[in-house]
């Protein structure tokens, strides 16, 4: 079984769960996030709460221990991809405006 960490900007996969963040022995591989895609793998039916994993030409499946746990990864890898962007290329989100309405005194 595989460990997947993320660490800012950067996704990291181990062998098996490091001793703690600075523990490299066991990494398999390492991507920078900023062409990173992520979302619900709806036609993986085998397992529960699978996700997939695109990045620099590879693909993973990762199976999450809930669905809150799922959709805060998939969150996540978002957000990171969304920062590792150089702030020239990033999207800038659209808010809707929440107007004041004017009551009118008698």
């Amino acid at each position: 079984m595989r460990y997947f960490q993320l660490w800012g900007t950067c996704l990291r996969i181990y062998e098996h769960k490091p001793k703690d963040y600075k523990d490299t022995s066991h990494l398999l591989l390492s991507f920078g996030t900023q062409d990173l895609h992520s979302g619900l793998a709806l036609e993986y039916r085998k397992r529960p709460y699978v996700f997939r994993v695109r990045v620099d030409g590879f693909q993973f499946l990762v199976q999450a221990k809930s669905a809150q746990e799922m959709v805060y990864w998939i969150d996540a890898l978002h957000a990171s991809a969304n920062i590792a962007l150089p702030i020239e290329e990033r999207h800038i989100p659209r808010f809707t405006p929440l107007t004041h309405r004017h009551r009118h005194h008698h």
